[in-house]
């Protein structure tokens, strides 16, 4: 368990924004705000279990279409903007690019359609990140 959520001043804070949450991202899509994809927002302490939660959370207001763009482009968009402190310098991040970063998912589904089917790790085939396989049931 994180250690920052067993303090009750955190866990109110988190309790704050978990409640906000829902009113937020409807506004933000209705103003043009830029979405971001995080893992600590609306289900407590268990990130490692509840970030697939998010797929669900996020299908009452964004198409799946929309929810890959903020996991991938927008957040990777954004990481850019760390100037100097990138993590990723070397090339673009959330792109299909020459010279991006290469992290790869292969499913044997259509995301698009529903966004849900990515909240089951059975449903991906293949994981690759910087160019190292992390699961491959091909």
């Amino acid at each position: 368990m994180n250690p920052m959520f067993q303090d009750p001043i955190w866990q109110e804070k988190n309790r704050q924004v978990a409640e906000g949450a829902p009113q937020a991202m409807p506004l933000a899509k209705q103003y043009g705000g830029k979405i971001l994809w995080g893992t600590d927002v609306f289900f407590g302490d268990d990130a490692c279990q509840n970030f697939r939660q998010e797929f669900a959370y996020r299908n009452d207001v964004f198409t799946p279409s929309e929810q890959m763009q903020q996991v991938t482009g927008n957040n990777g968009e954004i990481l850019k903007l760390a100037g100097c402190k990138d993590p990723y310098p070397h090339g673009d991040l959330g792109v299909i690019a020459e010279r991006a970063y290469a992290d790869l998912l292969l499913i044997d589904r259509d995301p698009t359609q529903d966004i849900r089917m990515l909240m089951d790790a059975d449903n991906i085939d293949l994981i690759m990140k910087d160019g190292d396989n992390y699961k491959d049931t091909l």
